[in-house]
């Protein structure tokens, strides 16, 4: 069954001269498992809000199936922090939101009031309500006292899971879920993508997270220059078949440029006899055409000619049909000369905040050789322990020895050392003349190119800015990185350059990242935290 259908989009903002989108065509069934993807800026979540008809097509148009609910979950879920779970979960139907808060309050009412209000609430499926509720929590793993608490305490992962449990109540047949794992920690991106393999409504997902989209999704779509392919399978049957397109290309340009230039062997060779005949001497390449010829020349050079002309179009179809090889741009980090095995050494590190304990007495030391990738869920003080090492946190108990040879990069996800009214060039090459080249080509394999280098950063997307701090931190060659959440809001190409970055890191790294993929590549080494302390 057809829930949505695109018939030849194409779309612009009205302050770009250039469509975002062009000749779009697709379909969602109630079957339908969709991974999007595409580098930041393409036009990912231009597609999401045509969907959500918040945005109207400049040309081309859409069926939606009639009294189709589309339940969304945003990269950023808006609440009022101040609500309790409960009220937010009620507000599923406005009507008996109203009447659930008055059965909370009967004492402010009248006995006549009361009545009413009863009677208002049965008829109205009140308490078959309170009992769907109560299944759906309870399904997403809370408890009945858990939705009395207010929405301000809950993590990234409860908030996704309390927006989705609003979405079931609503009986959304179809969802729209906008980089949703972002804020999650690794448990509760689990949960979600267990969530929607055994649900049985249709989804699309825009997602940088290449593990996610395998376990999860059926379909992937791929928005590039302004064209949107669709491809069956999850993303590493994806990342497979566009391999082979692109090696099949490859190959059949190589075929018809062969093809080519035996064409062109042929011309020269018939123009040379035309003119050996004429008693000339031939030499390779054009030669002239003279008016004086016999009959055999004149029949060879008009031979020549027509093979010329047929190589001209083939020259044009080679054109056409010669395959994008996107430039591999790889950033080189130099060897810093770093050579000390004692890098860090942390011992009983204790830290609160007011009656709260964080980190309990936590040892461990850091080798020249470690890349260590820090886990643990969301609140467990990953992030606080970052901030303690690379020295942003001053005010804990136990002790902290770095070697004096360190020369720390911090990553930090508040972009805490980024100057917001900076051009991105000169905030990364820090206005030095001499480092422009370098920055450019580092933002350029982070998809920052041309002109695009001289954007103010406070007029970024979070992604931008994301590509703004780690070309900073590569660039100033620091021989020790400290990384908290780098692969939040980049894109899959520019996860891939900072990947290689990584791995050709002479030097030790710590970081904290929920994307599994990323974790693997780079990481030797794991440490949990977990109620304080590193989990044995």
């Amino acid at each position: 069954m057809i829930y949505i259908k695109a018939n030849d989009i194409q779309f612009s903002y009205e302050n770009q001269s250039e469509n975002i989108l062009e000749n779009i065509f697709f379909e969602i069934t109630n079957k339908s498992r969709i991974g999007l993807i595409g580098n930041n800026g393409c036009g990912k979540s231009t597609i999401i809000d045509l969907i959500k008809q918040k945005l109207k097509p400049l040309s081309g148009n859409f069926y939606f199936k009639k009294d189709l609910e589309i339940g969304v979950v945003d990269q950023e879920i808006k609440f009022n922090d101040q609500e309790t779970i409960s009220e937010f979960l009620w507000k599923f139907n406005p009507q008996l939101s109203e009447l659930h808060y008055k059965m909370q309050n009967l004492e402010l009412f009248t006995q006549s009031q009361i009545l009413e209000i009863l009677d208002q609430y049965e008829i109205l499926g009140g308490y078959r309500s309170e009992n769907k509720i109560s299944e759906i929590i309870q399904r997403f793993g809370f408890t009945e006292d858990f939705i009395n608490q207010k929405i301000c305490n809950l993590s990234g992962g409860e908030k996704t899971k309390i927006a989705l449990c609003k979405i079931l109540l609503e009986e959304t047949k179809f969802l729209l879920l906008d980089e949703p794992t972002n804020h999650l920690d690794l448990e509760s991106i689990k949960w979600l993508e267990n969530f929607l393999k055994t649900s049985n409504i249709p989804f699309l997902v825009v997602s940088h997270d290449r593990e996610f989209l395998d376990n999860c999704v059926t379909e992937i779509w791929e928005l590039n220059k302004k064209k949107l392919r669709r491809y069956s399978g999850n993303y590493s049957l994806y990342k497979r078949e566009k391999d082979e397109e692109l090696s099949l290309k490859i190959h059949q340009y190589e075929v018809h440029n062969k093809k080519i230039k035996k064409l062109k062997r042929a011309m020269i060779a018939r123009k040379n006899r035309a003119l050996e005949h004429q008693g000339q001497t031939g030499k390779e390449g054009y030669a002239p055409i003279y008016e004086s010829v016999t009959n055999f020349s004149k029949t060879a050079m008009k031979k020549a000619k027509n093979l010329e002309t047929r190589i001209n179009k083939e020259l044009e179809k080679e054109e056409s049909q010669k395959p994008f090889i996107e430039k591999i741009r790889k950033i080189k980090v130099e060897d810093s000369g770093l050579k000390a095995k004692f890098i860090l050494k942390v011992n009983g590190l204790h830290k609160s905040f007011g009656n709260r304990t964080i980190l309990k007495g936590l040892t461990f030391d850091l080798k020249y050789e470690d890349k260590i990738c820090l886990t643990g869920i969301n609140g467990s003080g990953k992030t606080t322990l970052l901030k303690i090492i690379s020295e942003k946190i001053k005010d804990f108990d136990g002790n902290i020895i770095w070697s004096p040879q360190v020369k720390i990069g911090y990553y930090s996800q508040e972009f805490e050392n980024i100057d917001f009214d900076k051009t991105i060039i000169d905030e990364v090459a820090n206005q030095d003349n001499e480092l422009q080249t370098k920055a450019r080509t580092i933002l350029g394999c982070f998809n920052i190119r041309k002109d695009e280098v001289f954007k103010t950063i406070k007029n970024l997307s979070i992604g931008e800015r994301s590509k703004v701090a780690l070309s900073k931190i590569i660039l100033a060659e620091n021989n020790v990185l400290i990384l908290d959440e780098p692969t939040n809001h980049l894109d899959i190409s520019s996860m891939e350059a900072l990947e290689e970055a990584l791995e050709n890191f002479k030097g030790p790294i710590i970081f904290v990242s929920h994307d599994r993929y990323f974790q693997n590549k780079i990481a030797n080494r794991f440490l949990k935290l977990e109620n304080g302390t590193f989990d044995s």
